[in-house]
């Protein structure tokens, strides 16, 4: 009786049986299906759903959103540090600088000077520079705005000129309701919106 070589199997035709049953499997997989319509061919091409913008004036909303004390240069920025708040934070602003009328100015003076010219909390302000440009929080230049607020090259100091645009813009709000004004705002695609008489200010 002839003595079984190593590595070969014990039943050579159950072996090979078990191979052709595999590329049989393998060979079935690949069978290209049916060619009846897939019932996700009707997702590709359908048109996404505009939903059309409303005819009048929409409510606004109805809660504070911020205290006044929280908008303007009000006691509340005692003990809050503007170096150590955009330090600690370590993103773009914090190692920033840029020439004012030919002398060289930090993020962080910047923001100091903005708040205190325009009287407007240095928390909002810092609060508008991440919300628009990421210019606090994200050190990475990838994922942050060339601009910290809005798109404009001929600026030759943008974070001083948008900054202080943005304070401008927030005192104009504040300072209009104050006196009775500002009953109806414009979102940026043309949708007209009510402000509720039950909130504050600075909302």
């Amino acid at each position: 009786m002839a003595e079984r070589q190593p590595g070969m199997p014990q039943n050579p035709v159950r072996h090979s049986s078990r191979l052709i049953l595999l590329c049989f499997l393998v060979l079935s997989a690949c069978v290209r299906p049916d060619n009846s319509p897939s019932p996700f061919d009707a997702l590709s091409t359908r048109e996404p759903k505009v939903q059309a913008l409303p005819d009048g004036p929409v409510d606004g909303p109805d809660f504070n959103i911020i205290p006044d004390s929280e908008l303007v240069f009000s006691p509340t920025t005692i003990g809050f540090s503007i170096p150590d708040t955009i330090s600690q934070q370590a993103g773009f602003l914090s190692n920033y600088e840029e020439l004012i009328d030919g002398e060289r100015f930090s993020g962080t003076h910047i923001v100091e000077r903005v708040s205190r010219e325009y009287s407007v909390h240095p928390r909002i302000l810092l609060a508008v520079l991440e919300l628009t440009g990421g210019w606090v929080r994200s050190a990475d230049t990838d994922d942050i705005l060339s601009y910290p607020i809005y798109q404009d090259a001929t600026s030759q100091a943008p974070l001083f000129t948008q900054l202080s645009w943005a304070a401008d813009s927030l005192n104009r709000g504040f300072y209009s309701r104050r006196v009775g004004g500002l009953s109806l705002i414009w979102t940026t695609d043309g949708v007209e919106v009510k402000v509720s008489d039950s909130v504050n200010d600075a909302t």
